[in-house]
């Protein structure tokens, strides 16, 4: 078993606006290595566009530096990226016995720096994948050769889901370095709330408020839920990405009825200290074409499952499957009457909602971040 307490972490990372693997990785090795730095590149359409970088010496901050805010298109952004990984990683002047790419322009990065002798072993994480990764068709080709690169030559790839970790064997990965490496949750940062005082006629859309993730549908279902059950509230947590020229879900949403909340996007440790006290997680996936969601391991479903929502989800992503399987939720077609219908029952049906509720444990149990890092990086030295 390899002890990382003696090791030194290289992490580099795009980010959202909303916690992920990346924060969790970040979190476990901050308490699990001798030395760790993180650089942190928001995506072009977050609300905040600083790079942000730490170096971490036995699980404490010793030095932080945070970027001038780069408002750039997408493609001149990941050079800027680049450019900025170059930077913070020579300044510090260190040799990495790990270098952790979440993305398989960071997982080159990686590549190069083994190459010159700057780190050991490379990890590629494949946090999110898709077929056509941009409408651009000369940006997609050069994404996926370097996707390709980096999977032929990175030491270990991890992968998000299932799916990905299949695509990756069909790619020709092998199966001692293709590991399917799950979003997870920090079980500690969560607390119980008594029965009494679990409020299950609260409705949660948790995490970016995109057509992708179902917003739309729930616009158009809300009303109607409301003929039927008045005293139902809608709690919606997250904000619309500065991307594609998107409505602000925030100002439709709040216009729908004083029983909308629209707390926007918000630390993930308050995330998960609120959700448990609310009743039902909604995860409606809208099945069109290259949602990048068929191939993810939803965070924002890992939440709700860890505080103990039961979920109503469309049949996207694979966890879906798994959420009827186990009974921890409802799964629907991406129909206003179906989703009407699976509030109604969770609602009406006492009994059911709970025992969902208690499903909802079974299922996640073995999902906290400790667990599955350490699983990860201990099949890494097999």
């Amino acid at each position: 078993m390899i002890n990382l307490k003696q090791k030194k972490f290289l992490l580099v990372s795009n980010i959202t606006d909303h916690s992920g693997p990346t924060e969790g990785l970040t979190d476990f090795l901050t308490k699990n290595s001798n030395l760790l730095v993180t650089i942190y590149h928001p995506f072009y359409y977050c609300q905040d566009k600083r790079s942000q970088v730490r170096l971490f010496k036995k699980g404490k901050l010793i030095t932080k530096a945070i970027s001038l805010p780069l408002a750039l298109p997408e493609f001149l952004k990941y050079l800027s990226d680049l450019f900025l990984t170059f930077y913070y990683t020579l300044k510090f002047k260190n040799k990495f016995d790990f270098y952790l790419g979440i993305n398989c322009l960071h997982a080159l990065v990686g590549i190069v720096y083994r190459k010159l002798g700057l780190v050991n072993k490379v990890i590629f994480y494949t946090i999110d994948w898709m077929p056509y990764r941009f409408k651009n068709p000369f940006y997609n080709w050069l994404y996926f050769k370097i996707d390709c690169f980096s999977r032929q030559n990175a030491d270990f790839v991890w992968n998000l889901s299932e799916k990905i970790t299949q695509i990756r064997k069909n790619q020709g990965v092998p199966n001692c370095k293709n590991l399917f490496v799950p979003n997870g949750v920090n079980f500690q940062n969560i607390k119980k709330p008594l029965k009494s005082q679990v409020k299950k006629e609260v409705l949660v859309l948790l995490g970016a408020l995109h057509p992708d993730k179902g917003v739309d549908l729930v616009i158009k279902t809300m009303p109607k839920i409301w003929q039927k059950f008045p005293q139902i509230k809608l709690v919606v947590i997250g904000n619309t990405p500065k991307i594609n020229n998107l409505k602000p879900y925030e100002k439709i949403l709040s216009s729908l009825d004083k029983r909308v909340t629209v707390l926007g996007s918000i630390p993930h440790q308050k995330v998960l200290s609120i959700l448990p006290k609310m009743g039902i997680g909604l995860a409606p996936y809208n099945p069109q074409k290259n949602n990048f969601s068929y191939y993810a391991w939803p965070a924002r479903v890992i939440d709700y499952l860890a505080c103990g929502l039961p979920v109503i989800i469309t049949p996207v992503p694979l966890i879906a499957q798994k959420i009827a399987q186990k009974k921890a939720g409802i799964l629907i077609n991406y129909q206003v009457k179906e989703l009407i219908k699976a509030v109604a029952k969770l609602i009406n049906d006492d009994q059911y909602y709970w025992q969902a509720h208690r499903n909802t444990q079974k299922l996640v149990k073995d999902l906290s971040w400790h667990k599955i890092f350490k699983k990860a990086f201990n099949k890494t030295y097999e």
